[in-house]
């Protein structure tokens, strides 16, 4: 989860950050200098706890600052992403990470 989607899905609710700190346990002063930017405001499991309290409320997070409402619509792409990674892994192809974002970008281009 980043700062900008705690701040989204936070405002899809309707929640001050005092009001997201009551309901979810959390101090207020953590959720606001996270939102700022301050990443180490939060641990890893802390995040984890709060993006699954946003999931039992129908907020879904997805990849860079993707927020979405009362469905994931980031499953899918999850999924497509696991499967293609398996495919290109029982080839044994390897390809490195700059050449699956090129790849990534050709295929959004011949798609638009």
């Amino acid at each position: 989860m980043t700062p900008e989607q705690l701040r989204m899905a936070r405002a899809a609710l309707r929640l001050s950050s005092r009001e997201l700190g009551k309901e979810s346990g959390l101090s207020h002063t953590t959720i606001a200098n996270f939102e700022r930017g301050d990443e180490e405001a939060m641990s890893v499991a802390t995040c984890k706890r709060l993006k699954e309290w946003f999931r039992s409320r129908r907020v879904f997070f997805g990849p860079k600052h993707g927020v979405c409402l009362d469905s994931d619509v980031f499953a899918s792409e999850r999924w497509y992403s696991t499967a293609l990674f398996k495919l290109l892994d029982e080839a044994e192809i390897h390809p490195s990470s700059t050449e699956l974002i090129a790849a990534g970008k050709r295929a959004m281009t011949s798609n638009a």
